[in-house]
C-alpha cells in the first residue's frame, strides 16, 4: 500500500521481507534534499579525519557539509574543540585548509579568539558602550574521537559516538589491531552525478559484485559474504578468494589482512580493507546537491609512503573498483527519474542470504525515512 502521508508516496515496510526500494523523488527531488540537510546531515556524526592531523595544540582542520563550515582544533590544554567557521562579529570565515595556530585572527576586522573559542580582543571594544565580550564566542559544535578517529555533529545534544557506534570500536580493532599505529597515504576525490543515497545503497549490498565487480569476485570469497546489522551501522565481511586475483596485486596468504571487511556508519561514512597487507580505507562522502555526491578515499597503511603492493591497491581502488560503481551510480540516477520506476522489490529472505540479500540497504532507507519523520 502507498503511504501518502510522507511528502512523496512510497511502498517501504518496516519488515525487510516485505519491502520495496524508496521511489524516485526521494533521490531526486530538491524538496527532500532540503529536508535532510536539517535533519540528516546537521543531526549526525560525520567523519572529518585521522586522530593523527590533531595530536599537538593549536593544530586545526576544516570540514564542509553543503553550507556549513567548521574547524577543529585542540587547545594548549590538549582538549579537542570544534566550532563553526564563522567570525561572531561579520560573518567573515575564520581560516582555510588545515595547518597551527596559536590563536585565531579573523582576516576581515583582526577580531581574535582563543583555542578554546573565547573573545580574545577585539578591535575598539574599550570604546563601545557595555560591550560584553561573552556575546562574541565561537559557536561551539560537538566533536568526539572515536576509534582513532574524528568526528563531529551539529546537533550539541547528540547522543555520544560510542553510544551511538556501541561496539563497532571493537570490531574494527579485531580486524585492523593496528588501526592507531596507522598514518595517512593517499587520498583519491571522485565528483559523482549521484544522489548521495544512491552511493551508500549500493556500498550496502554486493547483489551487484557479479556482473559489475569481476576482479573483486576473485579477490573474495563470494559464497561466503555476510552482511550483519547494528542498531545505526553494519558491517560486510568475507574471506579472501584468490591471492593471485585479478584485482592487479598478488598477496601473501600468511600475511596481513586475510579478509575483505566494510563497515557503513549512518549516516554516510564508509570504512573498508581488501586482503593484503595492513591497511584501512575511509570512503566518507559529502552531498553536494539532489543529484549531485563527492566522494573521498582516504588510504592509510602503517607508513606514508606505501609499498608497492599498497600503489597497486590504491590503482585498483582509482582505475577499476569504484570507477565500475560510479558508472552504475550515475545510470540509476537517470533511471530514477523515469516515469516507469515505481520502487523495485528488495531482495531479502529469511535467512538474510550472503551476497545477494539487501537487508542492509533496507536498513540504511528505514533510518531515511525515521529521520524525515516519514516512516
Amino acid at each position: 500500500m502507498l503511504k501518502t502521508s510522507a511528502p512523496f508516496p512510497h511502498r517501504f515496510h518496516a519488515d525487510p521481507e516485505q519491502s520495496y526500494a524508496l521511489t524516485g523523488p526521494y533521490y531526486t527531488s530538491p524538496e527532500i534534499f532540503e529536508m535532510e540537510k536539517e535533519a540528516i546531515f546537521y543531526k549526525n556524526w560525520l567523519f572529518v579525519c585521522h586522530k593523527e592531523k590533531l595530536v599537538e595544540p593549536g593544530s586545526y582542520v576544516t570540514f564542509s557539509v553543503i553550507d556549513q563550515e567548521i574547524f577543529i582544533t585542540r587547545t594548549k590544554e590538549n582538549e579537542l574543540k570544534a566550532f563553526y567557521n564563522v567570525c561572531p562579529h561579520r560573518g567573515h570565515q575564520l581560516v582555510e585548509g588545515e595547518g597551527k595556530k596559536s590563536i585565531i585572527t579573523c582576516p576581515y576586522h583582526s577580531w581574535t579568539f582563543r583555542l578554546d573559542g573565547q573573545l580574545n580582543k577585539a578591535r575598539g571594544q574599550d570604546k563601545v558602550k557595555n560591550f560584553d565580550a561573552s556575546e562574541h564566542c565561537l559557536t561551539q559544535v560537538k566533536v568526539e574521537e572515536y576509534a582513532s578517529l574524528i568526528f563531529i555533529n551539529m546537533d550539541m545534544n547528540a547522543k555520544p559516538a560510542n553510544i551511538v557506534y556501541d561496539g563497532l570500536e571493537e570490531d574494527l580493532h579485531r580486524y585492523v589491531p593496528d588501526l592507531g599505529k596507522l598514518t595517512f597515504a593517499h587520498r583519491i576525490k571522485f565528483e559523482v552525478k549521484a544522489n548521495w543515497k544512491v552511493v551508500v545503497d549500493n556500498f550496502l549490498e554486493c547483489n551487484h559484485c557479479s556482473t559489475t565487480h569481476p576482479a573483486l569476485c576473485d579477490l573474495i570469497d563470494l559464497k561466503n559474504y555476510k552482511s550483519h546489522i547494528y542498531e545505526n551501522y553494519s558491517s560486510h565481511i568475507a574471506p579472501m578468494g584468490n591471492p593471485n586475483s585479478r584485482a592487479a596485486y598478488k598477496i601473501d596468504p600468511n600475511g596481513g589482512n586475510q579478509n575483505f571487511y566494510a563497515y557503513w556508519l549512518w549516516p554516510m561514512t564508509m570504512f573498508n580493507a581488501n586482503p593484503g597487507e595492513t591497511a584501512f580505507q575511509i570512503f566518507h562522502i559529502v552531498p553536494t546537491g539532489p543529484d549531485t555526491t563527492t566522494e573521498y578515499f582516504d588510504f592509510y597503511f602503517l607508513d606514508k609512503e606505501p609499498t608497492e603492493e599498497g600503489w597497486a591497491g590504491i590503482n585498483y581502488m582509482e582505475k577499476t573498483l569504484n570507477p565500475e560503481d560510479i558508472e552504475i551510480c550515475e545510470r540509476v540516477q537517470k533511471g530514477l527519474k523515469s516515469k516507469g520506476y515505481a520502487g523495485g522489490r528488495l531482495i531479502v529472505d529469511e535467512d538474510r542470504t550472503g551476497d545477494f540479500s539487501e537487508h542492509a540497504v533496507h536498513h540504511f532507507q528505514s533510518l531515511v525515512l525515521k529521520s524525515l519523520n516519514v516512516l
